[in-house]
């Protein structure tokens, strides 16, 4: 067995229960009550169920979260999305997702019941306490309020990437192409491509002549349309406007996450030499290379690791990726 795979499993777990909190909180708006900080990013939310389910067995408190969202915010969620998603995450995560959606049809949102299967709603304990009503209170669920504004769909979706990845660059516009706005929200370029045509019709969007056409949103306006600089809590920059919670490819970034922690848990069980070992990890590392290459974490050059050697470069890896989730969350 790999000697660092107890500590590289450990460092995952920790990161993958507190990011999920720290999300939780932020839809919660538990810093309000609390003195916890506000959220620096954009809450993904069909991405945070998916890491709530992965660390269920390691942290039984947030079954109260997901049957709270599936009660009073699963019509806000995306069923096609939600499926999309599943592609890139553990397939061992399809019982937990089943029993989610069988909660969610359970209360009236009828359009989880081709995800639900036979699953039963009991798969997830009761709650400790009733559900709280449902307030998008805070910046970072900037992707909720545009759902609950505009319906659940491509259309809200790509304004929040637009505006989104506008305030992680630093930028009041950001020129993106429907391609890479699919990619960043894991939808089809079809899809995207029609609902910026609509959008750009009704002049929420504007759209380059370029070939392909880029497209771009002014931050200003959606702050003021959002009140975001009005929001309990929110941080100011030096000119005085309100810090835009940025896009942060949640999706793709506890994919690699949840990933890496059921390689990690499987190391201790697994007979298999180090040199297969350490296979398993650079095929993972090479399947989730460019959303840490898009986030900015530092790269490792895997041909500097050959052979088992590859198995310190990954927990290399996995530290600088946690450092940067939990800084970033």
């Amino acid at each position: 067995m790999f000697a660092g795979g107890e500590v590289l499993s450990a460092r995952l777990r920790e990161c993958a229960v507190a990011v999920c909190w720290r999300q939780w909180h932020s839809l919660a708006a538990i810093h309000l009550v609390a003195g916890r900080p506000s959220g620096r990013s954009i809450v993904d939310p069909e991405a945070l169920i998916l890491l709530t389910l992965s660390v269920r067995r390691l942290e039984r408190r947030v079954d109260d979260q997901l049957r709270w969202w599936a009660e009073e915010g699963s019509s806000l969620l995306s069923v096609q999305r939600m499926r999309s998603l599943l592609k890139l995450y553990p397939t061992s995560l399809r019982h937990g997702v089943a029993a989610f959606a069988a909660m969610a049809t359970d209360h009236g949102d009828m359009r989880w019941a081709t995800l639900a299967g036979g699953a039963s709603d009991a798969a997830i304990g009761r709650p400790e306490k009733r559900p709280r009503e449902l307030q998008l209170l805070e910046p970072s669920t900037l992707m909720l309020r545009l759902r609950a504004g505009f319906g659940v769909g491509a259309k809200a979706d790509a304004l929040t990437f637009l505006i989104g990845i506008s305030s992680l660059l630093g930028e009041r516009a950001v020129w993106a192409s429907a391609a890479t706005i699919a990619e960043g929200v894991s939808y089809s370029v079809a899809s995207i491509r029609r609902a910026l045509s609509d959008m750009s019709l009704a002049r929420l969007v504007e759209t380059s002549l370029d070939r392909p056409a880029r497209h771009s949103v002014s931050v200003d306006d959606w702050v003021r349309l959002f009140r975001l600089d009005e929001a309990p809590g929110v941080n100011r920059i030096a000119e005085g406007g309100p810090v835009v919670p940025a896009w942060r490819f949640w999706a793709q970034m506890y994919a690699f996450l949840t990933s890496g922690l059921e390689f990690s848990e499987g190391l201790g069980a697994d007979d298999a030499s180090a040199v297969v070992q350490a296979s398993r990890a650079r095929d993972l590392f090479e399947r989730h290379r460019r959303v840490l290459a898009w986030n900015g974490i530092e790269p490792i050059d895997p041909r500097l690791f050959p052979g088992e050697r590859f198995l310190d470069a990954f927990e290399q890896i996995v530290a600088r990726a946690c450092d940067w989730i939990e800084r970033e969350a």
